[in-house]
């Protein structure tokens, strides 16, 4: 739909109109029809109606709106970090998951999964800290991770120490 020049909203608005002309048997290159212009939807709709298409964020992925700014502090994306080794870290991704379980201590903690449109990586966040942002973890909600990345079971996660809504 990217290729098309009117915007997705003109085209779905106007869909309706050219299934009737087609129906009737009508070209649209023949009858002159011009479409009524419309804006185009924002991206927060976009990335909805994505994400239940498709399942997953493949071109309007949330953070995008934010990436302009983003670039001008130099904070990268979770996929534009530099390289992956034991270290602390700073990027930008939306939470993509959290599931919080209970220490042996009866402490509430978390583990989390941050993304960007292109990698992933886990988050924890121990009872300390999971306590400052329990109630903003919403899923799909974009944050600034501070944390330290390490290799746990061949997997890379981030011990966050910090997290900052965007």
């Amino acid at each position: 739909f990217d290729s098309f020049p009117e915007t997705k909203q003109t085209m779905i608005e106007n869909l309706k109109q050219i299934r009737l002309l087609s129906d009737m048997g009508n070209r649209l290159d023949d009858i002159g029809f011009v479409f009524i212009d419309y804006p185009e939807y924002s991206s927060e709709f976009l990335c909805e109606q994505e994400k239940e298409l498709i399942g997953f964020n493949l071109r309007y992925h949330p953070i995008q709106a934010k990436k302009e700014w983003l670039q001008e502090k130099a904070i990268p994306l979770l996929s534009e970090l530099a390289e992956k080794s034991e270290r602390d870290v700073v990027f930008a991704a939306a939470l993509i998951g959290k599931r919080k379980i209970k220490t042996k201590k009866q402490e509430e903690m978390a583990f989390l999964e941050f993304g960007d449109m292109v990698d992933r990586v886990s988050g924890v966040l121990f009872p300390e800290k999971y306590q400052l942002y329990k109630n903003d973890l919403d899923n799909h909600s974009l944050w600034i991770v501070e944390g330290k990345l390490e290799k746990r079971n061949q997997d890379w996660q981030v011990v966050v120490r910090r997290l900052r809504s965007l």
